[in-house]
């Protein structure tokens, strides 16, 4: 029989929130020329870093993320798993902080705030429960 019991449903949320910004943070610095030439700006001319491989691989950890956070639905799992209220808190406070750069700050600095988001998922995740 398939179960998840034992599976923190909090790392499965921190791994999907975490990547999805990390991919979006890397498609934005990959194809935006905007957030590129502001890069440069704040950086001594020097252009990003992000690549092709960068961005494949953002991709690929938000998709097999998914998966294993879609299992957690699909397979037996104890009653009491569930999303703990530090990582509701989390991503309650980060999204509207996400929603606030997005419609008072410029694009570089709320896809700055993106790859913020996703430091402190990898931090947050890997504290002892």
């Amino acid at each position: 029989m398939n179960s998840v019991e034992g599976l923190s449903i909090d790392f499965l949320v921190y791994n999907v929130y975490g990547f999805a910004c990390y991919a979006i943070f890397n498609t934005a610095f990959f194809f935006s020329r905007e957030i590129g030439d502001e890069y440069a700006r704040r950086n001594d001319g020097h252009r990003n870093l992000v690549r092709f491989n960068d961005l494949f691989f953002s991709y690929h950890a938000l998709a097999l993320s998914l998966v294993t956070f879609s299992q957690s639905f699909w397979y037996k799992r104890s009653d009491t798993q569930n999303a703990s209220s530090t990582v509701r808190v989390f991503f309650l406070v980060t999204f509207a902080g996400l929603i606030a750069s997005m419609l008072f700050a410029s694009p570089y600095a709320t896809v700055y705030y993106l790859s913020f988001i996703k430091l402190g998922c990898s931090m947050v995740k890997y504290i002892p429960q």
